[in-house]
């Protein structure tokens, strides 16, 4: 059993044009993330 812990995370967006009406984004995250495996001390 293991478990994801996020440490921080940051998110960005900027609008890259349009088209036929439409905007369209782009979205960026970052972030860092540890992963504790608890499988092995219980």
């Amino acid at each position: 059993m293991g478990g994801n812990t996020v440490i921080g995370v940051e998110l960005g967006y900027r609008i890259v044009g349009t088209h036929h009406d439409m905007v369209m984004w782009l979205v960026t995250a970052q972030g860092t993330a540890v992963v504790v495996d608890w499988s092995g001390l219980f």
